[in-house]
């Protein structure tokens, strides 16, 4: 059985990871990039470089390819055909972005306040 402390070192080294992450993954494009280092150091190879060298991945090869660097989809081949069934586990990127608008900036109530427009999960209300 884990102990509380165990499970609170743990907790905090996910927690560094995660921040590791979200610090240097602040678009889609940096994050397909890095989970697309993070699958090469876990022995996945690139479906196009499979292409391009003409072999083939066979039953618990470790795949992934990248759709127009935002996103990227990663699998291990099974041996049996997937008319018997398939697992899949899924996920997005949400990388929420702030936009200034033309000629942005101005004034109310004595404070410097800037237009913007935003993409990706931020709430506006």
């Amino acid at each position: 059985m884990t102990s509380i402390r165990g499970v609170d070192r743990a907790a905090q080294e996910f927690g560094e990871g995660y921040k590791a992450y979200i610090t240097s993954c602040k678009t889609e494009w940096e994050a397909a990039s890095y989970v697309t280092d993070a699958l090469r150091k876990q022995g996945f190879i690139s479906v196009e470089e499979l292409r391009k060298t003409g072999k083939t991945a066979g039953p618990g090869a470790k795949v992934y390819a990248v759709n127009r660097d935002r996103s990227v989809c990663a699998a291990v081949l099974g041996s049996r055909p997937v008319e018997d069934g398939a697992r899949v586990v899924a996920a997005h990127i949400d990388s929420p972005l702030l936009f200034l608008r033309p000629s942005p900036f101005f004034e109310k109530c004595g404070f410097a306040l800037a237009s913007t427009y935003s993409r990706g999960g931020i709430k506006t209300y």
